[in-house]
């Protein structure tokens, strides 16, 4: 088969100056798409059986799981989750405030991130100044004077749209890569105490802030000790929610890289968990890569391994396999790209890009992307990966495209999983046919296919008087509607 990138190579020179079909228009470019997908022979490929786990060799694509026509029945299938990460620090140099979410897309919002004091365990706030200090006036951002009875900012924002989307819920995400750096999780929760303060801690936040639930984003046990201590904070978790309101949600975001999956003792952890939130993106970047690649793909490359360091099926069948129940797995994808400067292309050696779009050296929001007019978008139905390419920059991206995010969309309707979230929310379009996180609701069936799950608006031991009792306030909307599907 011929690598992508010589038919790009090869059609080139015939698009200068073409007419770019109208679907097509925002890319400003001429689209390749790879359609053939290879099967394993029929019974070689490797799915999870009541005997136990059987190995899905990495060159073939496991069989489409199809969910019963009632789906009320049979698998326990309620509608899919559609969950948004939004980072609190968007509110500065992003300017992504929060009454700009389309709230109406998703069925969790997670906040991100608290971290957590490395002593006693205890959660703390990383900045209070955009959670509970901030005012969003029609101006811009307001700074009154703090009060310690009243949450303003991001959290009261939350709040607020819990009342006018009840099938919302809201949820503390505690860690990330930076909070989880040098081994932090690994290092300071090691005790049954300073499990026992981070789930106190987090609960307490939990009611606090009038959300719904917690998400762990402990990256990455390092040892089979470390994945044993993530279980038993998420056990302490669960047992303090449960105090609150049994109703309240536990989740975690999962690693795909198989030299971290190894550690955890999965069916451990899921009896604790809602669900599992499995990222599967970051599979390659100009930082941790050595080679230029697919940073999202969900199928491994048999012509370009290279290209491929990783992929989605590759994990998620390693889940399935351990006993997880796939409507609780929700797969992640990226609302940004990975690039890589000086390459001939995937599989190829790079340079870190130096493109000055980023908020980081090598990665670009969705909405900025293709980064050059004259950038080549590739469309790889059997890896089920895009991006672009340009010969002339020589800079690489990876990133998912609108038919990408809808093919991603019916892979988690035929493999019967519970739905999908995506990192993060301030880097979406704002028009409907390009905006991602729309492309894959339209492809579920529209919010009707949504999971409905009501919030909770009773708050009553909250510190925050105006969450302890609503205000009767509504969020002042600054956004772009889109149609209800």
């Amino acid at each position: 088969m011929y690598s992508i990138f010589s038919i790009l190579l090869a059609v080139l020179p015939f698009v200068s100056g073409a007419a770019i079909p109208v679907n097509e228009q925002l890319y400003r470019n001429v689209v390749v798409t790879v359609t053939e997908r290879q099967y394993g022979p029929s019974g070689t490929n490797g799915t999870a059986t009541a005997g136990g786990p059987v190995a899905t060799p990495s060159d073939r694509a496991p069989p489409m799981y199809k969910p019963p026509s009632n789906t009320t029945k049979g698998d326990g299938f309620t509608g899919y989750r559609s969950i948004g990460y939004l980072v609190d620090w968007g509110i500065y140099g992003r300017k992504f405030f929060p009454p700009m979410l389309r709230a109406d897309q998703f069925t969790h919002i997670m906040l991100s991130f608290l971290n957590f004091n490395v002593t006693t365990g205890e959660v703390f706030m990383t900045d209070p100044a955009a959670d509970v200090q901030v005012k969003f006036g029609t101006a811009g951002l307001e700074w009154p004077t703090p009060d310690p009875k009243v949450a303003n900012g991001i959290v009261e924002q939350m709040f607020l749209m819990k009342h006018q989307y009840r099938n919302l819920k809201t949820m503390l995400s505690i860690g990330g890569w930076t909070y989880s750096s040098e081994g932090k999780y690994n290092k300071y929760l090691k005790t049954p105490e300073s499990r026992a303060g981070f789930a106190k801690t987090a609960a307490k936040f939990v009611n606090d802030f009038g959300m719904d639930g917690i998400d762990v984003d402990w990256e990455y046990p390092d040892t089979p000790e470390d994945g044993l201590n993530l279980a038993d904070l998420l056990r302490r978790c669960r047992e303090e929610l449960n105090k609150l309101d049994p109703k309240f949600e536990l989740s975690i975001a999962a690693p795909c890289g198989p030299k971290n999956i190894v550690n955890l003792p999965i069916m451990e952890i899921d009896k604790h968990l809602d669900f599992w939130n499995l990222m599967a993106y970051d599979f390659a970047g100009s930082g941790f890569s050595e080679f230029a690649g697919h940073m999202s793909n969900f199928y491994p490359s048999t012509d370009d391994p290279k290209s491929t360091p990783f992929s989605y099926v590759a994990a998620l069948d390693t889940y399935l396999a351990a006993g997880v129940n796939p409507r609780k797995i929700n797969t992640g994808m990226p609302i940004y790209g990975r690039s890589f400067g000086g390459t001939d292309g995937l599989g190829k050696s790079f340079s870190v890009d130096q493109t000055p779009k980023g908020w980081e050296p090598g990665a670009h929001d969705y909405k900025s992307l293709p980064l050059h007019a004259g950038d080549v978008v590739f469309e790889d139905e059997k890896l089920l990966a895009s991006g672009s390419y340009n010969p002339e920059t020589r800079v690489l991206v990876s990133y998912d495209t609108p038919k990408m995010a809808r093919l991603k969309a019916q892979f988690i309707m035929d493999r019967g999983l519970g739905g999908a979230f995506w990192w993060e929310t301030s880097a979406d379009r704002d028009t409907a046919e390009s905006n991602l996180v729309q492309n894959v609701i339209k492809t579920f069936g529209g919010q009707k296919s949504f999971q409905q799950k009501e919030n909770r608006l009773d708050y009553p031991e909250s510190k925050y008087d105006n969450i302890k009792s609503w205000s009767g306030e509504s969020v002042k909307w600054n956004r772009t509607e889109f149609e209800q599907i």
